[in-house]
């Protein structure tokens, strides 16, 4: 979505959804395959006009006016009439860019620590996603757990350095509480802060052919835990163990599980174990007693 200084919102396929706070105006255009850019003309079909909702679905082919102001130019669209929009963002040479990511505030730049550390929302220790690049170019997207026993989370200045430390230069903080999620492949890999997936307005999507599913039967072996104690889990493949260097661990629920397939029981209660093997994933639930 894209708002406009006088209050005109403008959403687009790749949001799903035109959503308002509160209760507004939506203008629905038919603009067909129409691609918006930072310098571009666009002109649309009204659809129909829905007023006095807060979501609505942007379809294929189609963009979404909306403003929570009485706009009597909006209300008064009707099926059929013709629609121009230009659009002109201005601030960048943007013929240089071929991907935008917004985020802040920034946490490093060209090897400089510039994270704020005066407010509490940078010297509290929160759930933290941050996006960073290192020197040779690549691309680091790292989630830290927080609210939680075996991860209180960062400050914006420890997670600026945790950037450092992976050889990031450059670095910027994203949405990060309790909402932090990294998913690979459909599994989320870090351990929730709030034990469920949530809803999100906002996320970055990295995208690329499958891996082919290969091998034989998965299934994970797991071992009794009670509360405060390991185990270790092991996947087997047509009943033989499997080389741990083959496997990402993931758990949700009343236990964590690090790299080396150690669960970690945190409450009594169930945990569900996951492990991502050569693009399959193989699942077990095991019940944490006291």
């Amino acid at each position: 979505s894209y708002t406009a200084d006088k209050g005109l919102t403008l959403s687009t396929p790749a949001s799903g959804y035109a959503i308002s706070k509160r209760p507004a105006t939506f203008v629905v255009l038919s603009v067909g395959p129409k691609v918006l850019t930072p310098h571009c003309t666009i002109d649309g079909t009204v659809v129909r006009t829905v007023e006095n909702v807060e979501r609505l679905r942007v379809s294929p082919g189609q963009m979404v006016l909306s403003t929570q102001a009485v706009r009597e130019s909006l209300r008064g669209a009707t099926p059929g009439q013709k629609i121009r929009l230009r659009v002109d963002v201005k601030g960048f040479d943007w013929k240089r860019i071929d991907n935008v990511m917004g985020g802040g505030p920034p946490l490093l730049a060209k090897g400089v620590d510039v994270a704020p550390s005066k407010d509490s929302f940078a010297t509290t220790r929160h759930p933290r996603t941050a996006v960073g690049r290192d020197a040779k170019g690549g691309t680091w997207l790292v989630v830290i757990d927080g609210r939680q026993v075996q991860s209180v989370g960062a400050s914006l200045p420890e997670t600026a350095e945790i950037m450092r430390k992976l050889g990031c230069v450059d670095a910027i903080n994203l949405d990060g509480g309790g909402s932090s999620t990294l998913s690979l492949f459909g599994t989320t890999l870090n351990h929730l802060a709030g034990g469920i997936e949530r809803g999100v307005a906002n996320f970055v999507l990295f995208h690329g052919p499958s891996p082919a599913a290969k091998g034989g039967s998965l299934t994970i072996q797991t071992a009794p835990v009670k509360v405060g104690g390991d185990a270790r889990m092991t996947v087997l493949e047509n009943g033989e163990r499997i080389d741990d260097r083959r496997i990402v661990w993931t758990a949700q629920g009343a236990a964590w599980i690090d790299g080396d397939g150690i669960l970690h029981a945190t409450k009594a209660g169930d945990v569900i174990i996951r492990a991502l093997v050569d693009g399959r994933t193989v699942e077990a639930k095991l019940a944490v007693s006291l």
